[in-house]
């Protein structure tokens, strides 16, 4: 039920981390 919604929310923070370390 919430692991879809919990899926979504780790995919953009992993995303937004992986960003980072490659502009850094």
């Amino acid at each position: 039920m919430i692991s879809g919604r919990f899926e979504l929310q780790i995919n953009k923070t992993i995303h937004q981390v992986i960003k980072k370390q490659y502009l850094v």
